[in-house]
């Protein structure tokens, strides 16, 4: 818990009492944090976690600074001074309020902790596919990199028998997701079947990205997970029950489960796909 402190300081303001439980420099109680606000000024400071308290009650400056101090710690303590005048200590204790109010509320702090980032596309896509969840689950952990793949297994330092190469195919690959889904022999022949494309990228991200981009195909995304979804289970039965890969049984099963998973998409959709499976 300790090791969240910095988030939580970031996260929350005071509304200042006594001040004996908030840190001068380092909460945010006058509108902003004081070491980022004067960061010359803090520097001098003898005691980076003193409180307000503990400053109010301060002699003079050489109990609380490294005296002499520069003229540019000068200038920002004059405003610092300036600062701490339009504030007066009560006899209540401080009170710590999150910065979007008195409740800790999860997806706000979601919202604030990723509020920078770009996500790519392709999450958004997936989120949109209109498929069932456990499929977009799955399609989470291929753009992730979390599918326990022979070598995820081997990199968590599992014993994987005999090795840890492609089983759907002869390439003597190690089988990584990349390698699965896009590159093995097996796989190149289903994608063929289902009319995608993969573009060469280093990010499989981008490469679903920009063959989707570039393909006609109706449904794309919809399309690549379901197909996905079958290898993976092709894979499993060979691993797991001993049941031989082929493509025929790939090929019947996506049939299946893409037929199955069309009655997610609009009716004026539907038949046109249904027509597209009877033709495979």
């Amino acid at each position: 818990m300790f090791k969240l402190k910095d988030l939580y300081i970031e996260i929350t303001k005071v509304q200042l009492g006594d001040g004996t439980s908030t840190l001068f420099w380092k909460d945010n109680w006058a509108g902003g944090v004081l070491e980022d606000l004067f960061p010359a000024i803090a520097g001098y400071s003898k005691n980076d976690n003193i409180s307000i308290r503990e400053m109010s009650e301060a002699a003079s400056l050489d109990e609380l600074f490294n005296i002499p101090i520069s003229q540019q710690a000068s200038d920002q303590l004059d405003q610092v001074s300036q600062l701490i005048q339009n504030f007066s200590l009560t006899d209540n204790g401080d009170q710590r309020l999150f910065s979007w109010g008195a409740q800790y509320k999860a997806p706000k702090l979601y919202k604030l902790a990723f509020s920078e980032h770009q996500v790519p596309v392709v999450f958004s896509w997936v989120w949109k596919c209109k498929v069932t969840p456990r499929v977009k689950f799955f399609a989470w952990l291929i753009l992730v990199d979390r599918l326990n793949t022979r070598d995820m297994l081997a990199r968590r330092n599992f014993n994987v028998q005999p090795n840890n190469l492609c089983v759907l195919c002869s390439d003597n690959c190690v089988e990584t997701i990349d390698h699965l889904f896009f590159d093995c022999s097996f796989a190149k022949q289903c994608w063929a079947k289902v009319g995608i494309n993969w573009t060469q990228d280093s990010s499989r991200i981008r490469r679903i990205q920009r063959s989707k981009q570039r393909s006609s195909r109706c449904l794309f995304m919809e399309v690549f997970l379901i197909a996905a979804w079958e290898l993976w289970k092709v894979r499993n039965r060979l691993i797991f029950d001993g049941v031989q890969a082929s493509f025929a049984r790939w090929l019947n099963n996506f049939k299946e489960e893409a037929t199955l998973q069309s009655c997610r998409i609009k009716e004026a959709d539907r038949a046109p796909v249904l027509l597209w499976l009877d033709a495979l």
